[in-house]
């Protein structure tokens, strides 16, 4: 009899372990669904990773019409527009920008982002550390670029004995890829090197631009090049 009532209580405290256990796999498996589901609206929520930049820039997949911007775009000043391009007012970071959407036949395929307002009082100096500032940015983002070149060129050689103001030139590119999807920043600056020549050349290019593109979605309908051009004289091209 005294085997029977053990043999009972080990049974029954068998089950009710196996009835824990199982409790516990059926509490792990909700927090996996549950992990799921926020792995996806984290995805959906538009943040622009490598995995955002295969798919779109912030919201705006590749291939989209003009008219969908509107619905995903926060800048909503609008600067310039035409048939091929839209460029809008907005932020990135601390920076002002100018985001200039580009559309081909097939849809949005290119948007270029302007940095506004980089003024620097250390000459070329100056441009360069801003360009390294957003590349930091971009590699915490996406890993470091898979290309790079850095061309600090300096003053022609021919101007360096002349009364002529001299310039510092540089040219900076680093380059991402997010599957089909590429990303550039590039740095193209010409400046004064001195402050104290007359500013003849103020007007010199000092760019910083960010690219996001897919050439998959560069589409554009050739016209007919059958006819023969017109050749018109040298004082009218120039």
């Amino acid at each position: 009899m005294k085997h029977l009532i053990i043999c009972f209580l080990l049974s029954g405290t068998w089950l009710l372990a196996q009835e824990e256990a199982d409790t516990t796999f059926i509490e792990d498996e909700d927090l996996i669904i549950e992990k799921e589901e926020a792995d996806t609206t984290e995805m959906e929520g538009g943040e622009v990773s490598a995995e955002g930049a295969a798919y779109g820039y912030k919201g705006l997949a590749w291939g989209a019409a003009m008219d969908q911007l509107e619905v995903v775009s926060t800048d909503t000043s609008s600067e310039e527009s035409s048939l091929t391009h839209r460029t809008v007012i907005g932020t990135l970071g601390q920076d002002s920008v100018t985001y200039t959407y580009h559309f081909s036949d097939v849809g949005f395929w290119k948007v270029v982002i302007d940095y506004l307002g980089i003024e620097s009082k250390d000459g070329i100096d100056g441009f360069i550390s801003n360009f390294h500032r957003i590349e930091k940015a971009l590699t915490e983002k996406y890993g470091p670029p898979m290309r790079t070149s850095q061309n600090e060129m300096g003053t022609d050689r021919e101007y360096l004995f002349s009364n002529f103001p001299k310039l510092s030139r540089a040219y900076f590119r680093s380059s991402w890829s997010a599957d089909s999807s590429s990303i550039e920043l590039m740095l193209e600056a010409v400046v004064p090197q001195s402050e104290h020549d007359p500013p003849v050349f103020k007007e010199a290019s000092r760019s910083i631009r960010l690219y996001y593109y897919n050439s998959n979605y560069f589409s554009t309908a050739s016209g007919d090049t059958t006819k023969a051009s017109e050749v018109k004289p040298l004082s009218d091209v120039y």
